[in-house]
């Protein structure tokens, strides 16, 4: 064949070429389907080759269980982009549907909250006459499963409602404790702690560790959250060791590495660190052989907040950094929004009070994106209590008191008593011990009703610092005894177990020498700076001795050159040589 111009050649091999690569394409695509129809991990190769050969009914379909394999196996980023591409070939109405069912529910889990709210709002009205209601009815119960994570807690259970009601028509058993396991985790999360148990009793009437072990797990994973967020670890630890029991016999990873990393967060806060480190460690060990990059990372924000708690600052914020890299990664921005709080604690350590602020508020900023109303809860409160730290009252009552009215927007009563906790706190620290007396007891009225026993006696020992403070000495002791009591054997708490039991020692013991005998053996216990300041302070108040006023004053002029809180501030006003 002879061509007159090399334009025209150049156009015609293009032609055959690209006609000859889409048959070779097709066909290995066919000979991949008969050889690896079983291979998952081979479905997203069988796609690109019926792509590339323009068959795109084929790979339509390959797309789709490359999607539903790559969210199995939790490449949650892989799994958005086969959904998207199958969402390209899809014709009908009814394959849109479902495959933007599956699309938007992997974006809800890499935390694209608000995003994925107006997609399901749009969807929500594309197939308001649409037939098939078993579908409709996943899209309800998962359009109310985002809600709830938004902290939409009332608005959620009209959709979770609406799909119970079908679902219960087509007796999908399934679906129906799905949708209980998540009004459970409401009520735990607005603690209502026995109507939560009651949701996971009358989940059991649908699974077994049979027909649904994952579900009949979770189960025992909410009711042991429930436990330890009541203070009853015991009963905790029990739920929790039942569920690895489950899901190792079922070899359910995710599962397993959750229930962990909460017995992580139990011995964290019994101060029993060794132990926590190693259940945090087992977690990341089953999270790493499944490639969850989303877990990690909520992993390794565990771990930074269990190296925060020993003092281990440097690592705590390795770990943080390390979370923040994989949610950057895969534009995880719940993860995003919760570890930039989290460093914003790290800069608190630090003393670097701007940075804090900086991290905060750009947290801030992510929870109104992702219009995250419990994550904006957090984070306004973090903010009112570094402004008070700082002696900015104005300003912190502002951000306390806008995260108290979202806390009773959305019923959520542990953050209505510590919002009132940090109130009454802020107002102590100013001496306005009357406004601080009505918000720590309705507080305590609170963390009483939903039994969240640690937070209960930390509001205690604040109530019997006020007392004392006004002269009502003897309620304000005896509040004291109540509180240290239950904070003495436990070893994060060193700092504030000190200060009421200087505070009570100062008030009970008349004689100086054991006074200064009883301090000093405080001294030799604890080694920490700040808790040494807080003991060299008590002595010069209780002695007036120039050495204890030399010593206090020395070590607070280092604590302020470090952290210029108010605090510290008031310390060194008080400890100057007049």
């Amino acid at each position: 064949m002879i061509f007159k111009h090399s334009l025209i050649r150049d156009s015609v091999y293009n032609m055959i070429l690209k006609k000859k690569l889409k048959e070779y394409h097709n066909l290995v695509a066919m000979v991949m389907e008969q050889l690896f129809f079983k291979d998952e991990e081979r479905f997203s190769d069988i796609a690109f080759h019926y792509e590339r050969g323009e068959n795109y009914e084929k790979a339509k379909e390959f797309f789709i269980k490359s999607g539903n394999y790559a969210h199995k196996k939790f490449r949650l980023l892989d799994s958005l982009k086969f959904f998207e591409k199958s969402l390209n070939y899809a014709q009908k109405s009814s394959e849109k549907i479902f495959i933007k069912s599956n699309l938007y529910r992997v974006k809800f889990i890499l935390g694209m909250w608000q995003e994925v709210k107006n997609d399901y709002e749009q969807l929500l009205s594309e197939i308001v006459e649409y037939p098939d209601d078993e579908l409709k009815s996943k899209i309800l119960k998962d359009y109310g499963d985002l809600l709830f994570q938004m902290g939409f807690y009332d608005e959620c259970q009209e959709y979770l409602d609406r799909s119970y009601e079908v679902f219960e028509r087509f007796n999908n058993k399934n679906e129906l404790a799905d949708i209980l396991s998540i009004k459970a985790q409401i009520c735990w999360r607005k603690n209502e702690f026995k109507k939560a148990i009651e949701y996971c009793e009358k989940t059991r009437e649908f699974v077994d560790k049979e027909n649904d072990p994952e579900t009949y797990a979770n189960i025992f994973l909410t009711k042991g959250n429930i436990a330890k967020d009541m203070g009853d670890y015991d009963e905790a630890i029990k739920n929790y060791e039942h569920v690895i029991e489950i899901a190792q016999e079922n070899n359910i990873l995710l599962t397993l590495s959750s229930v962990y990393g909460n017995l992580g967060l139990i011995y964290w806060m019994k101060g029993e660190f060794d132990i926590a480190l190693s259940k945090y460690l087992e977690s990341e060990k089953i999270l790493k052989n499944v490639n969850s990059k989303s877990s990690l990372s909520y992993l390794y924000g565990n771990l930074g907040a269990l190296y925060y708690s020993m003092k281990e600052y440097h690592k705590a914020e390795d770990f943080f950094l390390k979370q923040l890299k994989i949610s950057r990664e895969l534009n995880d921005r719940k993860s995003i929004r919760i570890v930039l709080n989290n460093l914003g604690g790290i800069a608190n350590i630090k003393g670097d009070y701007a940075s804090e602020s900086e991290f905060y508020k750009e947290s801030l900023q992510l929870a109104d994106q992702l219009n995250d109303r419990l994550g904006k809860r957090t984070v306004l409160s973090n903010l009112g209590q570094l402004y008070a730290l700082l002696g900015d009252f104005d300003v912190a009552h502002s951000y306390l008191e806008e995260s108290l009215r979202i806390s009773e927007k959305i019923n959520e009563k542990k953050g209505i008593a510590l919002n009132h906790f940090y109130i009454s706190h802020s107002f102590l620290l100013r001496n306005l011990l009357e406004e601080s007396l009505k918000h720590i007891e309705k507080s305590i009225e609170i963390l009483n009703e939903i039994k969240l026993t640690q937070y209960y006696y930390s509001a205690i020992l604040l109530k019997g610092e006020i007392f004392v403070k006004k002269d009502e000495i003897e309620n304000g002791l005896k509040l004291l005894d109540e509180g240290l009591n239950f904070f003495k054997d436990r070893k994060e708490y060193a700092e504030n177990y000190v200060k009421y039991y200087l505070l009570k020692l100062t008030y009970t013991c008349e004689d100086e020498n054991d006074f200064v005998k009883q301090c000093n053996n405080l001294l030799v216990k604890y080694d920490e700076e700040n808790i040494k300041g807080e003991i060299y302070f008590a002595l010069f108040k209780k002695t007036g001795r120039e050495d204890f006023r030399a010593r206090a004053f020395e070590i607070y002029n280092k604590l302020y050159e470090r952290f210029k809180n108010y605090l510290n501030f008031l310390r060194l006003e008080e400890l100057k040589e007049t």
